[in-house]
């Protein structure tokens, strides 16, 4: 009997792999598991581009401990946020540290890069900048 329901578990298991969004959530998992975010520290800029994820956070207390002249965070591509809690509590992070964020000319953020971006209280862009914002914030 128990063989029979751990046969049943695991083809529950795949079958949701095939159902839709079951891919999604298994690659979402996946990216999570890995850092998906860069940040390169230039004098008191620090550029930050690619995904948010679960490792983002504890990415970014490690730059910034080594790096206590940071008072700015430049966007460059961050496309969106693998994990929303995350950003949510880098967002404050980021606010409790007082840094500005900013925007380029050559910018390009979307989803969770717009929701970061805006939960920053110090945020600036300049008028030229390119947003491809899924949630309507940025024009």
């Amino acid at each position: 009997m128990k063989n029979k329901i751990a046969i049943g578990a695991g083809v529950v298991l795949l079958g949701g792999l095939g159902a839709p969004g079951g891919c999604e959530i298994v690659a979402v998992a996946a990216l999570n598991m890995v850092p998906t975010t860069t940040f390169t520290v230039q004098n008191e800029l620090l550029f930050m581009g690619g995904d948010i994820n679960s490792k983002t956070d504890d990415q970014f207390e490690a730059v910034v401990a080594a790096n206590p002249q940071i008072t700015t965070i430049v966007e460059c591509v961050v496309p969106e946020s693998l994990d929303d809690d995350t950003m949510i509590l880098l967002s404050y992070r980021v606010r409790e540290l007082s840094l500005n964020t900013h925007l380029t000319s050559t910018s390009d953020i979307a989803s969770g890069g717009v929701d970061f971006f805006w939960l920053v209280s110090n945020a600036q862009w300049p008028r030229a900048c390119r947003s491809a914002c899924t949630h309507g914030l940025m024009a």
